[in-house]
């Protein structure tokens, strides 16, 4: 797959920093529908 094809991702935990909040806090904007819910992997 080149480099205009790939697909970053990143764990909740990571967003949360990037961002400045508490994963907690991303979890929460999940719920409420403010942002997308990702597809998770098996192990959640």
């Amino acid at each position: 797959m080149d480099k205009e094809h790939m697909i970053i991702t990143y764990s909740t935990s990571q967003i949360a920093r990037i961002v400045g909040l508490h994963p907690n806090t991303v979890r929460l904007y999940e719920e409420w529908g403010l942002i997308q819910k990702p597809e998770r992997k098996k192990n959640g």
